[in-house]
């Protein structure tokens, strides 16, 4: 890799820590850590590999200094990657599945004000090249295909985004420095979650809310010293400014600082955005360090400025999912942390960001933007106004142009939990806030008054039709798999799709990440029948459909921990398929029933037909199971009448409901009764590939079937699942097989992407040509909720 040990340069933790406790660092130091940083990322490689591009990136190019790493080190990096072109600046195509791994340890913003440095040594910057950070600092590859197709269609529709998660790195900072106790009390309220504790004891950076917010004055104070040192150097500061270090000089700095203001802007100032004079500031400072002179004069600067950006890096790591960081667990660390709550309380910034720097070009034509409803229908509007109101500010921006019209589609999506441990049955406290969910959002949603409200005192006609905003159009579910499954959601959208026949489409999220292969394509399975998906609904990343097994079991290896509930769940869906195609079923598989029925259920005997729709009609209600009448059942409404007949019609027999009902009593269980979920070790065996084969095969053709349409993330599913790069994606693969795909882009913010630079990923790296990218666009059009 053309980058390694130089991309390290904001990742330094020891460093951070010596600056932190004043104690001298010398350039020895720096240089070796960046080694020992690049090594953490892939142990396996021997050291002399590291060494070598060691001395070819810093030793071979006179890099002898921190200065110089700072200055040449960064521009050699930046140079590597990002191309300009008439003021736009591009990432080379060939390097942007590299480029998308540099942006997990360091944001984009250093690495272009670095490229504009070294372009433009000793000339002044053209002022249209800060445009290029405007609104956004991620940077795409020109491809002239997607250019065309993107002005065709006015922007592609992101189908699958979530508007919390979607803020970027260099955005966040701008209000982490602006307000540096608000990230304090956010961080520490979420460090009750213990994946966010898990996440901060894992990266060891700082150990509680109070050192981060220590950090972050830290680098509000460095800034301030900045901007006095470049007043000095233009003559407008007689003063020479001293370095912040100590706890006075800190506190002094921001007496002087304007809230909500960045240092190098005038007062009231509105031609450049925070990030474009963040990008400037960078500028002046790399320029600073080039001089022999300035850095003589200002000893400080160089330790200051990398101090500045090891903190930056630091929050990078705590906001972007990093390359060492596999699976759903970690990206929950990062989307629990509330680390970017502040800067997502309001949405205008966000939409410009997600459009794009060239409003007369967006990114998007058609926002499905998920949000998370309240409890009540007073909390649920009141957060649509908010989102109204920053889409209005966005809309009514005279730069954007007319006559694309940019949509935003709003989705619930509600939020897979863990399992409460004073439920009285089975997942009995999440059943309960997705009815009350339920209840407000279809009290909205049949609210004709609040449909068309409110109305623009001018035209007369509702104020969302004006601004191409649909309040609701769509229900998902989000979030771990590992909390809860999809026949926990039944009655919700069951509830949903009973009261809005053909108004409401229907997706959730599954086969994103799983314990077993199996068990995530039972997982997609599970969510269409329990959930009734059919035509023109979506299923959520849906990877264990799309992933080979050999290629799934050389990452993972060859045993893998599982509960042997979740197992015999595998073996009787496994059962159930074959059966379905009339196959004759594996040995392996009707020997393993057996025995693992006789231990997740000691009390019975194994009667495969019974077991199977046990396992099939776990979409009814736990409580129905112990009770007879509708009347028993006053006062645990997480259903309703019709759902309760429907139970009473299916006519399912004792057998059947008897291990329904120890399921459920296991599920809820703590004691040591419950069989269900105890860990086995399970072979990865050779074997297991044609059942997994003939398992996605006939998911497959149910999904074509039912015209429901795949919606895929390419860096999410690089970063959470088991592929190393985009080429190894099955977005391609998927398309050949004649499946309707549609692409995403997840949590932004989170996988440092938008919209274009997932269809980027798919031309560069999946081989999408003009025919596929017609028909990806067309099916965003036709599945569009």
């Amino acid at each position: 890799m053309v980058d390694l040990c130089l991309r390290q340069i904001l990742m330094d933790k020891l460093t951070l820590r010596d600056y932190e406790e004043r104690s001298s660092v010398s350039w020895a130091d720096i240089r070796r850590r960046l080694l020992l940083n690049e090594r953490e990322v892939n142990p396996t490689l021997p050291d002399h590999l590291y060494r070598a591009a060691l001395d070819a990136q810093l030793d071979e190019r006179g890099i002898d200094s921190l200065p110089k790493l700072l200055t040449q080190g960064l521009g050699n990096l930046a140079s590597i990657y990002i191309q300009e072109k008439n003021s736009k600046m591009y990432i080379a195509s060939e390097c942007f599945g590299q480029w998308q791994e540099l942006l997990t340890f360091c944001p984009p913003l250093p690495l272009i004000a670095a490229f504009l440095w070294n372009k433009y040594k000793g000339i002044a910057i053209p002022s249209s090249c800060f445009q290029n950070v405007k609104y956004t600092a991620l940077l795409s590859p020109d491809i002239s295909e997607l250019r065309e197709q993107k002005k065709r269609s006015g922007g592609f529709n992101d189908l699958h985004i979530h508007l919390n998660g979607s803020t970027e790195t260099d955005i966040v900072w701008q209000d982490a420095l602006n307000d540096p106790h608000a990230f304090r009390k956010h961080y520490k309220q979420s460090l009750k979650h213990v994946l966010v504790k898990e996440q901060n004891e894992q990266e060891s950076v700082f150990r509680n809310a109070d050192e981060l917010s220590q950090l972050l004055r830290q680098a509000r104070a460095l800034r301030y010293y900045f901007t006095q040192i470049i007043a000095h150097h233009d003559h407008k500061a007689t003063r020479k400014p001293s370095h912040p270090d100590s706890d006075i000089r800190i506190e002094q700095y921001e007496s002087n600082l304007i809230r909500g203001q960045h240092p190098l802007a005038p007062c009231r100032d509105t031609q450049y955005t925070d990030t474009e004079y963040e990008c400037q500031l960078y500028v002046r400072i790399l320029n600073l360090l080039a001089n022999k002179q300035s850095a003589e004069k200002y000893p400080q600067l160089a330790q200051g400025f990398h101090h500045y950006l090891l903190i930056l890096g630091t929050m990078n790591r705590f906001l972007v999912q990093q390359i060492r960081q596999n699976g759903f667990q970690q990206f929950q660390k990062i989307a629990d942390n509330d680390l970017r709550k502040l800067s997502e309380s309001d949405y205008r910034q966000r939409f410009f960001q997600l459009c794009g720097n060239r409003l007369g070009e967006p990114h998007f034509k058609i926002l499905e933007g998920r949000f998370a409803p309240k409890k009540t229908p007073k909390e649920i509007n009141r957060l649509i106004g908010k989102i109204r109101t920053g889409w209005q500010l966005f809309t009514q921006d005279g730069k954007i142009e007319r006559a694309h019209n940019p949509e935003l589609r709003l989705v619930a999506h509600f939020i897979k939990k863990p399992i409460n441990k004073d439920d009285s049955f089975y997942h009995e406290s999440l059943r309960n806030k997705l009815w009350r969910q339920t209840q407000a959002l279809l009290s909205l949603w049949k609210d004709s008054i609040w449909q068309r409200c409110p109305v623009c005192e001018h035209s007369g006609e509702s104020l969302d039709q004006s601004l191409y905003l649909q309040k609701l159009v769509g229900i998902d579910a989000a979030a771990s798999e590992f909390d809860a499954p999809p026949e926990v959601f039944a009655s919700a959208y069951g509830k949903i799709c009973r009261t809005l026949p053909d108004k409401c489409h229907f997706t959730f999220h599954a086969g994103e990440d799983f314990s077993h292969i199996i068990s995530g394509l039972r997982a997609i399975y599970e969510a269409i029948q329990f959930l009734t998906l059919n035509d023109k609904d979506r299923i959520g990343h849906a990877v264990a459909l799309g992933v080979d097994y050999a290629l799934w079991r050389e990452r993972i290896g060859n045993q893998i921990w599982i509960k042997q509930g979740e197992w015999l769940d595998n073996l009787l869906f496994i059962y159930h398929l074959y059966r379905e195609d009339h196959r004759e079923i594996p040995a392996n598989i009707a020997t393993d029933l057996n025995k693992y029925f006789s231990k997740v259920y000691p009390r019975r005997k194994l009667n495969i037909d019974d077991a199977v729709a046990a396992w099939l009609n776990r979409k009814w209600n736990p409580i129905f199971i112990q009770n007879s009448s509708f009347s028993d059942l006053s006062g645990k409404e997480t259903f309703d009448a019709d759902e309760w007949e429907n139970f009473q019609n299916a006519n399912i027999p004792p057998t059947v409901t008897d291990i329904m009902e120890d399921y459920w009593i296991q599920r809820e269980s703590r004691s040591g009764s419950n069989y269900y979920d105890k860990h086995i070790l399970v072979d990865l065996d050779e074997g297991f590939y044609g059942i997994v084969d003939f398992i996605q095969n006939s998911l497959k053709q149910i999904v074509r079937d039912r015209k429901i349409a795949l919606e895929t993330l390419p860096t999410s599913n690089v970063r959470i699942g088991i592929y190393k790069n985009h080429a190894e994606h099955h977005l391609r693969k998927w398309l050949d097989e004649g499946l309707d795909v549609i692409i995403g882009s997840d949590d932004a913010g989170i996988f440092a992407t938008n919209i274009y630079n997932e269809y980027a990923h798919a031309w560069l790296s999946q081989s999408i040509r003009k025919k596929q990218l017609e028909r990806l666009t067309a099916n965003a059009e036709h599945y569009s909720f």
